[in-house]
């Protein structure tokens, strides 16, 4: 099992670079934030050097890192795979490029196509749960989930009523502390891939292109419905998320062209090649 994961980790890690700097700092454009946005940012980012001859700088860390990396100038621009809140607003503006939603993946060879809500409820928050219980052999749960600080997690727990261990002050149901905590989307698909009775939950768009890569996962259906564009959109699919980027007021004439390429027709293209949903 280790040297399964091993592969899978050196197979796929090219998602998760971080991209060289080169000049001077104000020269160039530097990106933090969602994980989930990381592979099509980048290549737009990428597209807007070729046109415009601007460097650039560009890594994951989570929605609320590339909000807050704004909002103390760390960050030109912050990806945010999830809504802006008000007080947020009040600091930064934000521009919505996209539209995701998160799924559930199991190994290949887990026999099982379909998941509910009340079922990821019970496998996250209670002890002793096995995959027999879901129709599978009487083998251990190995879960997966996020850390503070993710979209992905902030998400998952409105959608299944219970929470992270590790917040404080809550009532609802927790998530096992069993569970083991990752960050990037990457590492919820390598961990499920090599591991047969694990689950656990990323975006929908990284999911299905690193499936086309090889990883062994499977898209679970949730709720019976299929997480496809045309499912999301019309709310047959029950999740639903904004892809945004942020910058602050007084830096928009240096990230303006970025902001015009994000909506742009080659832009857009670019977002809904990765498999997210564009805008336009």
């Amino acid at each position: 099992m280790k040297r399964t994961t091993f592969v899978i980790i050196a197979s796929f890690m090219v998602l998760a670079v971080v991209y060289p700097v080169y000049g001077q700092a104000d020269e160039q454009i530097r990106v933090s934030g969602a994980s989930t946005m990381f592979p099509f940012v980048a290549e737009i980012l990428e597209l807007h050097k070729e046109i415009h001859g601007v460097e650039f700088e560009i890594a994951a860390g989570g929605s609320g890192t590339g909000i807050n990396n704004t909002i103390s100038g760390a960050s030109d621009i912050g990806m945010a795979s999830r809504s802006i809140s008000d007080s947020e607003k009040l600091q930064v503006e934000d521009l919505l490029v996209g539209l995701d939603t998160i799924v559930f993946v199991v190994n290949e060879r887990n026999p099982i196509n379909e998941i509910s809500q009340a079922q990821l409820k019970e496998m996250y928050s209670q002890e002793n749960v096995t995959w027999e219980r879901f129709g599978w052999t009487n083998t251990p749960i190995v879960l997966v989930s996020k850390e503070i600080g993710r979209a992905t997690l902030d998400l998952f727990e409105d959608f299944a009523g219970i929470k992270s261990p590790y917040r404080e002050q809550q009532e609802t149901p927790k998530i096992l502390e069993s569970a083991i905590e990752v960050g990037a989307n990457l590492e919820v698909a390598t961990i499920v891939g090599g591991i047969p009775n694990a689950i656990g939950y990323l975006s929908l768009g990284t999911a299905v292109e690193l499936q086309e890569r090889g990883m062994p996962i499977k898209i679970l259906r949730l709720e019976g419905v299929e997480a496809t564009t045309d499912n999301i959109v019309n709310g047959s699919y029950p999740i639903l998320r904004e892809l945004n980027v942020v910058y602050r007021a007084d830096n928009e004439a240096k990230v303006q062209s970025l902001l015009e390429l994000l909506l742009s027709d080659q832009g857009q293209e670019i977002i809904e090649k990765h498999s997210f949903i564009p805008v336009n």
